[in-house]
């Protein structure tokens, strides 16, 4: 068994599913300085913990204490060379929180220009008067422009999601970004306490 590659396989393994070393320990009933321990090597889990290890990474115990099997650590190149940082003017980041603006900005127009030419150029109406609402609806069936109406209501929801998505996307790299910072190496005394 290599202890080296149970630690780089401990690691790769818990960052890849977004996991601190706090909220994995807590998962094993364990101490935080525990897993920081194995990382770096400094030690191993018992059977029994490597077991449960095994169930929370969701690998087999074969992987973890065999340098012959790979799932992917090893190929993995972003894991094994060291990335420049990353710049968060990168214009990639932005391209769906933009496009979702967009997307926003283009189905109100669509809605609202329709709406605004209907009450420029209403459809003649044969019953007592409409109420706003049902003359705009009105207004879009009789000149064949619901296909319009729905075409700019699908962009709208669409421009929604991609802004959602982007948010949702930068809070969870922002809270990983955040638990590996908290992650600081055991010092001497929580060592001879553990020891």
């Amino acid at each position: 068994m290599g202890i080296d590659k149970l630690a780089e396989k401990i690691q790769y393994e818990r960052k890849k599913r977004l996991l601190s070393q706090e909220a994995l320990a807590s998962k094993l009933g364990l101490r935080r300085q525990s897993i920081s321990r194995w990382e770096s090597g400094e030690g191993y889990p018992e059977l029994e913990t490597l077991i449960q290890l095994s169930k929370c990474l969701d690998v087999s115990v074969d992987y973890l204490l065999n340098d012959t099997i790979s799932t992917g650590y090893e190929a993995d190149a972003a894991y094994n060379t060291v990335q420049p940082p990353v710049s968060t003017r990168s214009p990639a980041r932005w391209w769906g929180l933009f496009g979702g603006i967009g997307g926003i900005i283009v189905g109100l127009n669509g809605i609202t220009a329709l709406w605004i030419i209907s009450i420029l150029d209403p459809a003649p109406v044969l019953g007592p008067a409409l109420g706003l609402l049902r003359a705009y609806w009105h207004y879009l069936e009789y000149n064949g422009r619901t296909q319009l109406f729905w075409g700019s209501v699908a962009i709208l929801v669409l421009g929604v999601c991609l802004v959602l998505f982007g948010l949702m996307r930068r809070r969870r790299k922002a809270a990983v970004k955040q638990a590996e910072q908290s992650e600081l190496p055991q010092n001497d005394t929580e060592k001879e306490n553990a020891g």
